[in-house]
């Protein structure tokens, strides 16, 4: 908020609704099945978390942890995010290393950006690219989105990227790690989120509408203690008098506070994105509050 449209800002999380989209896509093509394990496109023939399906990963029921590499890896995250640095800087060999030693709990709900990076290598492994191709290939290019982008491990910002902001609120390293990425490394504008969702309202591409029918429970309830569901990478919260079904994802990246939220029945959508290091805005509030508005204006 603030800035001009075509600058670009780190979207967090909402990279796994994306990714949500794209693995529809790809089920409802043959490209790939929601009963595929990951160690068929990725190296984990022999570990456990070799044995865990596409669509427990994109439902975050597999069971693999929050993030991979243990406590170590964990606090090497805290100490680097001190230090203004990416704190997932992780190769994607390294990201390949965490997988293979991650245990895997019983099944149930357990959001999971080891889980949902893994889906994002698995699709692009199977579509024969990498995860920054796989973004551009089937979402940015079919739909024409000007500035949608995964950087680079290692890149600076470009010309029409805000910096991002440290939890000091302070300048910040950039997010670009590689192993992560598609947890939340994608980049947009507001441009691009106009284009995304217009598409997915209005002329969403082929296999798109199945990512919000629901798939899973979750342990999740709205400020009106309304039960949520998910989908494929897309929660969704059960219908109340004025609104159908709501689908939604928000993120935190790089400074950048995002969320989407989807009212499919009426057509209609809207995107938020806040430049906030200390990672307090609740944005899914934020952009709930900005449709009410709108409502009153009807």
């Amino acid at each position: 908020m603030g800035v001009a449209p075509e600058r670009t800002f780190h979207m967090g999380s909402i990279g796994k609704a994306l990714n949500g989209l794209i693995y529809s896509s790809m089920v409802t093509e043959g490209t790939v099945s929601g009963e595929d394990t990951l160690n068929k496109f990725l190296p984990l023939i022999g570990v456990d978390a070799g044995l865990v399906t596409r669509e427990s990963l994109v439902t975050h029921t597999s069971g693999l942890p929050t993030i991979g590499g243990g406590r170590r890896a964990s606090f090497r995250s805290r100490w680097r995010l001190l230090r203004r640095k990416d704190p997932q800087p992780e190769t994607l060999e390294e990201f390949v290393s965490h997988l293979r030693k991650a245990p895997v709990r019983p099944e149930g709900f357990h959001y999971s950006n080891l889980g949902g990076s893994a889906l994002g290598h698995a699709l692009a492994a199977a579509d024969g690219v990498s995860y920054p191709d796989l973004i551009a290939n089937r979402i940015a290019k079919p739909l024409g989105c000007p500035s949608l982008y995964v950087p680079g491990p290692g890149d600076l910002e470009l010309s029409g990227d805000v910096p991002g902001l440290s939890i000091f609120n302070t300048t910040q390293e950039p997010w670009t790690g590689e192993g992560y990425a598609p947890a939340g490394g994608v980049r947009a504008s507001a441009d691009d989120m106009i284009i995304i969702l217009d598409a997915i309202l209005n002329h969403p591409l082929p296999g798109w509408t199945s990512a919000f029918t629901p798939l899973s429970r979750t342990d999740f309830e709205s400020s009106d203690g309304l039960p949520h569901s998910i989908g494929a990478g897309w929660f969704i919260q059960e219908a109340t008098g004025s609104t159908g079904e709501l689908a939604w994802h928000n993120g935190y990246a790089n400074g950048f506070g995002s969320a989407i939220v989807l009212d499919l029945k009426n057509y209609r959508g809207a995107f938020v994105s806040v430049l906030d290091g200390s990672m307090q805005v609740d944005t899914v509030s934020t952009v709930l509050s900005l449709m009410k508005k709108e409502d009153s204006h009807r």
